[in-house]
C-alpha cells in the first residue's frame, strides 16, 4: 500500500509538473501577442456591439433581433461576450488579449487531461497538448480577437463534450451524456463547429456497445444522439437560413478537397495535389480505424467531425484550430498504439519528446506567424491614424478603392471608435480589367470622374485622395451587379471591345450583346439592385424593376457562366445567359423583384 501510494503521488506530481510546464511554455511563446492591437474584423464587432446592453443582448438571444443582422450571425454567447469585455475595457487591445490566451490556456491544460486519461500516459499527453499549444497555425485563432471569441470557446466546449461523451458510453451514467448535450448546445451559441457532434455520439455508442440484448445504456445513447442531431437540426433551420453552394457536386469535392489539402499542409510538408492528399489522407484515416483500439477510433471519428462545416469555406488557421484539438488526442493515442507504450514510462517520456519536436515540421513557426499578425496590426493602427490626423474621415461617409488585409471588414469600425460616431465606407473591387474597372456598390450608378476617392498606398500605409478620373483613366467603374434597360447588338467581342475603349457605348446604361434577350427589354423601365452577396456559397444579388430589363454580371474575376453546369439563377430557376459587353455575361428579368444567383461550373 505504501508502495502504491507513492506511485499515485509520484504520477500526480509529474502530471501537475507537465500541466505547469505547458502553461508557462504556452505562455511565453504568445507573449508578443499582449502588446499586439486589433485586426480586420475587431473594429467592426467592437463597434457594432459597444452598447447592445443586457436588453438587446437578451432580445438577440431570444430572437435574433439585433439591427438589421442576418440570421446567420445569431451567435448569442459570442456578441454577449463582446459587448461585456468592451463594457469593462473598450477599445484598448490588452484585456482582449489577455482572454484570448487565457482560453488558449484552459484548451491547452483540457488536452493534455483527456489525452492523459485517453493514453494513461502524462508524457505522451504532455507531447500531444504541447503539439497542439504550439502550432504556427493556430496564431489567427488565438491572436484575432474576433475569431479567438468564438473559436476557443466553441473548441473548449466541443473537446469536453466529446470526452464526456466517451465516459457515458463506457459507464452507461445519464450525468456525462447530459453534460455533453448541454456543451454542444452551449458551443452553438458561439459557433456552428458542433454540426457534425451527433456523429461523435453514435461512434461513442457503436463503438462501445456490447453484443446482446438492448440495454438501459444503449436507450440513453440513442437518447443522446438524438437529442444532439434534434438540437442541430433546429440550429441549422432556425439560423442558418441562406443558399447552400452555388455549383455541383463535383464543385463543392474541389472545394473540400482544395481546403482540406490547405489543413493537411499546415501539419507537414505536402505536394501541391489536393485532390491526391484528400484521398490519401482517406486511405490513412481508413487504415487507422482499423489500427486503432475502440478508444482511438472515438478520437479518430471526432478529428474528422472537427473540419464539419469549415473544411467546405476555408483552410484557414481559425478553423484548424476545431479540429487540432481532438486531432492531439488522436495522435497521443496512436503513437500509444503503435509503440505500445503501456508499462514502459521511458519509451512514453521519447515519444512525448519527439511529438514536441515535430513541431519543427511546421511550415510556418509560431514566432514568425506572431510577428506577421502584428506587423499587420500595427499596420491598421497606422492607416487609421493618418486617415484621421490628415481629415480624411471629417464628413460621415467616404469612399476608398481597395481596403487592406489588416483592416478588411473593419475599416468603418474602427475610425466609427475612433471618432465616437458612425462612419459610412464604401468600397471598390481593386482588380482592374480594361476597359472596366469592377467594384461592390450596390447602387448601380455610374460614377463621376470627378468625384473624390481615396486610393490606398501600400508602401506608405495611408490613403491618399485623389479623383476617379485620375485614377482610373479611361477605364470604366461599374459594379459587378447592374441593371440595364437598353442594349444594342455587336458583331462580335472584339468590336464589342474597339466600342467600350473609345467612349463608343456607355455599358451602365446600354448593353452590349451578340445575340438578343430571350424577350423585348423596356427601354423606359426604372429599377434599382438591392442587396449583392459575394460569398462563395451564394454569389449573386437582389434587382428590382418596373418593366422587362437586363441584369449585368460583371465579375471581377474571369469566369464563363456560358460552360455546361455554370449559369444564371432568376428566382431559382436557369435561364438563358448573354454574352455581355466583351467579357460579362447578362440575363433578362421581367418586372417586379428577383432573386439573382450564379452557378459557377467546376
Amino acid at each position: 500500500m505504501p508502495g502504491g501510494s507513492a506511485g499515485v503521488s509520484g504520477a500526480r506530481t509529474a502530471n501537475t509538473i507537465a500541466i505547469l510546464s505547458l502553461v508557462l511554455a504556452t505562455v511565453i511563446a504568445y507573449w508578443p501577442m499582449l502588446a499586439q492591437g486589433f485586426w480586420a474584423d475587431d473594429f467592426a464587432l467592437l463597434w457594432t456591439n459597444r452598447d447592445l446592453g443586457w436588453n438587446g443582448s437578451l432580445r438577440f438571444l431570444l430572437f435574433a433581433d439585433f439591427g438589421d443582422r442576418e440570421w446567420r450571425y445569431w451567435r448569442p454567447g459570442w456578441t454577449f461576450v463582446l459587448w461585456a469585455m468592451h463594457s469593462l475595457f473598450g477599445a484598448n487591445p490588452e484585456p482582449w488579449k489577455w482572454l484570448a490566451l487565457a482560453m488558449h490556456v484552459v484548451c491547452v491544460v483540457l488536452v493534455h487531461e483527456v489525452a492523459r486519461r485517453t493514453v494513461r500516459s502524462v508524457p505522451l499527453a504532455a507531447g500531444a497538448a504541447a503539439f497542439f499549444a504550439l502550432h504556427g497555425s493556430h496564431v489567427e485563432a488565438v491572436a484575432w480577437t474576433a475569431a479567438a471569441l468564438n473559436v476557443l470557446p466553441t473548441a473548449l466546449a466541443l473537446v469536453a463534450a466529446t470526452a464526456l461523451v466517451w465516459r457515458g458510453a463506457r459507464t452507461g451514467a445519464a450525468p456525462p451524456l447530459l453534460g455533453a448535450i448541454a456543451l454542444a448546445a452551449v458551443s452553438l451559441t458561439f459557433k456552428e463547429a458542433a454540426y457534425a457532434f451527433p456523429a461523435v455520439v453514435a461512434a461513442a455508442w457503436l463503438l462501445r456497445r456490447e453484443r446482446g440484448r438492448w440495454s438501459a445504456k444503449d436507450s440513453r445513447m440513442a437518447a443522446a444522439a438524438a437529442a444532439t442531431a434534434t438540437l442541430v437540426a433546429w440550429h441549422y433551420v432556425a439560423r442558418n437560413r441562406t443558399d447552400g453552394y452555388a455549383g455541383s457536386l463535383e464543385l463543392m469535392a474541389r472545394v473540400f478537397a482544395a481546403n482540406f489539402h490547405g489543413f493537411a499542409r499546415q501539419l507537414t510538408p505536402l505536394p501541391d495535389a489536393p485532390i491526391a492528399v484528400a484521398l490519401g489522407a482517406f486511405a490513412v484515416a481508413a487504415l487507422l480505424f482499423l489500427w486503432l483500439d475502440a478508444r482511438g477510433r472515438f478520437w479518430l471519428v471526432a478529428t474528422a467531425a472537427g473540419t464539419v462545416p469549415y473544411v467546405f469555406l476555408s483552410s484557414s488557421g481559425r478553423f484548424a484550430y476545431l479540429f487540432h484539438a481532438p486531432l492531439a488526442v488522436l495522435l497521443a493515442s496512436w503513437v500509444a498504439r503503435t509503440f505500445a507504450t503501456e508499462g514502459r514510462p521511458g519509451r512514453a517520456r521519447a515519444l512525448g519528446a519527439f511529438l514536441v519536436a515535430a513541431l519543427a515540421l511546421s511550415p510556418e513557426g509560431l514566432r514568425h506567424a506572431l510577428d506577421v499578425f502584428g506587423r499587420d496590426a500595427e499596420r491598421a493602427r497606422v492607416a487609421v491614424d493618418r486617415l484621421v490626423a490628415e481629415g480624411h474621415a471629417a464628413s460621415g461617409s467616404l469612399r476608398v478603392d481597395v481596403v487592406p488585409l489588416c483592416l478588411d471588414n473593419g475599416l468603418a469600425g474602427a475610425l466609427s471608435l475612433r471618432l465616437g460616431r458612425a462612419v459610412h465606407v464604401d468600397t471598390m473591387h481593386s482588380l482592374p480589367r480594361p476597359p472596366f474597372l469592377v467594384h461592390f456598390d450596390t447602387s448601380g450608378t455610374h460614377i463621376p470622374r470627378d468625384s473624390v476617392i481615396l486610393r490606398w498606398d501600400d508602401a506608405g500605409t495611408r490613403y491618399v485622395a485623389t479623383t476617379f478620373g485620375a485614377m482610373l483613366g479611361d477605364l470604366h467603374p461599374i459594379p459587378i451587379f447592374s441593371l440595364s434597360h437598353r442594349w444594342r447588338p455587336v458583331a462580335d467581342d472584339g468590336a464589342a471591345l474597339e466600342a467600350l475603349r473609345n467612349a463608343g457605348a456607355d455599358p451602365q446604361h446600354e448593353t452590349l450583346l451578340l445575340a438578343p434577350p430571350p424577350f423585348p427589354i423596356d427601354p423606359d423601365a426604372t429599377g434599382r439592385v438591392i442587396e449583392v452577396s459575394t460569398d462563395v456559397r451564394n454569389i449573386g444579388a437582389v434587382v428590382e424593376c418596373t418593366g422587362p430589363s437586363l441584369v449585368v454580371v460583371a465579375f471581377p474575376v474571369p469566369i464563363d457562366l456560358l460552360r455546361p453546369g455554370a449559369g444564371i439563377e432568376v428566382d431559382g430557376v436557369s435561364t438563358t445567359v448573354l454574352a455581355a459587353n466583351a467579357i460579362f455575361h447578362a440575363a433578362a428579368v421581367p418586372a417586379g423583384r428577383h432573386r439573382i444567383r450564379l452557378v459557377l461550373a467546376p
